[in-house]
């Protein structure tokens, strides 16, 4: 995926260039095309991010904005941020499901994505 589309689920805006966005990494192991999150500004953590790839998404505090050369959003949390994208984009969900044991009462209301195990 790209970084413009992160930083629309976000509603926040992209600083920098729309990268492509495969994996996750962490600060300690940076990644290309990766999307990574720093929670806390400091000059050390703002110059590894700076010596790593270019081709990387942050999802920084506002103390980072302009001090960093990767592309970034920047969110007020970014831990939950991270969480978000990490659910959205990076997550297996099972396909939904109805158990042919389960009984489901015909006016019942199903939503979409429910799956129902059997002896429910």
């Amino acid at each position: 995926m790209r970084a413009m589309e992160i930083a629309d689920f976000l509603h926040a805006e992209l600083h920098g260039g729309d990268v492509e966005v495969e994996k996750t990494s962490t600060l300690d192991g940076i990644e290309a095309h990766s999307v990574i999150f720093a929670k806390k500004y400091s000059e050390a953590l703002a110059e590894k991010i700076n010596a790593a790839s270019r081709d990387v998404l942050a999802i920084v505090v506002p103390e980072y904005d302009g001090k960093i050369r990767c592309s970034y959003v920047i969110s007020n949390n970014p831990r939950l941020s991270f969480i978000r994208i990490v659910t959205e984009f990076f997550t297996d969900r099972p396909a939904p499901v109805i158990s042919p044991s389960a009984y489901v009462s015909p006016e019942a209301k199903i939503g979409v994505g429910v799956s129902i195990g059997s002896g429910c």
